[in-house]
């Protein structure tokens, strides 16, 4: 707890030096060149004042969107309570949840079916993938009203027009309400994507590495729980049981264009050309590898007829596999002329996929193989 106070100090203090940079250096006025040093107006003033953010998500390439600069709704720092619907969660920030109403949002093939901490852990198929014109930072800390801390960090930069390279880690710790009901969670992602000048190949990988750890305190023993003053003297039935999820994904995309190439006029003499993509050829590969563990070294006798004669109750599972996928597609955007182009609102693809995953327990293993 010392180390994470301690993380989430020096961040506090990082974002308040750099709010501190920003509110006592020289500000531009429109038209002034004095403030500003003349050599330094093209590498930092201008810049600053067209920079331009923006991302797309997954595989939706050249989808871009601008990033949102207000401050709406930053007071839902709770993934269960973001959307409009908010989901069933437990306790505390981090607890399992489900959503309220039914959803068709289902992947097709293989399904782990563990889905009560998704909403806490990153998703490789979610991932954005940003495009800037000059360095990209976003720092984002909460402490909340139930000894709830949040600490989020952001960079993104673009190496020259064809290649970003983007960082992400989010870390929480929440106490709870109950004795023995901590909750915490750790988030850290790579994004990177690169393609050639005439925008015809494209490849991007990502990584992402996500664990979980929560306290299972079993509930409240209901002898007592009119007869105290304060929610932290409630006896709970569990004071040792843990759960704990450990991921790692990764995946790497790539995608080449046919396309039309067209001739433009540059000036009276001159010529130019450029390429009117029609069709896409997609390859996927990714690799996934999750440990699931829960624990127990306190007395057995709580959870009757399941009996272990070892001294610590212990459930450990591992799901680990690969997938291929190919696909032909079309653009995501049309290509109007040179330099403007609209999105497709129509969009097809034909694919075929690979899947290969493993489950391993305490007991046997399981294979699972599907061609789809």
């Amino acid at each position: 707890m010392k180390y994470f106070v301690n993380i989430f100090s020096q961040g506090f203090l990082l974002s308040f030096l750099l709010i501190s940079t920003h509110l006592f250096s020289q500000t531009e006025i429109p038209g002034d060149t004095v403030l500003v040093d003349s050599t330094q107006r093209s590498e930092y003033v201008d810049a600053a004042a067209n920079a331009k953010v923006e991302y797309y998500t997954g595989k939706n390439i050249h989808a871009f969107h601008t990033i949102d600069t207000s401050l709406e709704d930053f007071q839902k720092f709770n993934s269960a309570r973001r959307n409009i619907f908010q989901d069933v969660y437990l306790s505390n920030f981090g607890a399992a949840s489900y959503s309220k109403y039914f959803s068709w949002n289902r992947d097709i093939g293989f399904d782990a079916g563990r889905n009560q901490f998704e909403l806490y852990q990153y998703d490789i198929d979610s991932m954005k993938y940003y495009r800037t014109n000059t360095p990209f930072s976003d720092l984002y800390y909460v402490i909340g009203t139930n000894s709830e801390q949040l600490f989020h960090v952001k960079h993104a930069q673009n190496f020259g027009p064809q290649m970003n390279v983007t960082i992400d880690f989010e870390k929480m710790a929440s106490e709870g309400f109950y004795v023995y009901d901590k909750k915490s969670f750790s988030n850290l992602a790579l994004t990177s994507w690169f393609e050639t000048k005439d925008e015809l190949y494209h490849v991007q990988g990502a990584f992402v590495r996500s664990t979980l750890e929560n306290n299972e305190n079993g509930g409240l023993v209901f002898s007592n729980i009119f007869n105290v003053d304060s929610q932290f003297n409630l006896t709970t039935y569990n004071t040792s049981a843990i759960t704990e999820w450990k991921n790692f994904q990764a995946e790497l995309h790539q995608s080449f264009s046919l396309a039309k190439k067209k001739h433009y006029a540059i000036n009276d003499s001159t010529m130019g050309n450029y390429f009117v993509p029609y069709l896409q050829l997609n390859h996927t590969f990714g690799f996934s590898d999750h440990d699931y563990l829960f624990e127990d070294t306190g007395d057995s006798s709580y959870y009757a007829v399941l009996y272990s004669q070892e001294d610590t109750l212990r459930d450990i599972s591992d799901i680990d596999g690969f997938y291929n996928r190919f696909s032909i597609s079309n653009p995501a955007n049309k290509i109007i002329n040179k330099d403007s182009s609209v999105i497709n609102n129509f969009l097809w693809e034909i694919f075929a996929e690979q899947q290969q995953y493993e489950l391993a327990d305490q007991k046997n293993n399981y294979q699972y193989k599907n061609f789809l």
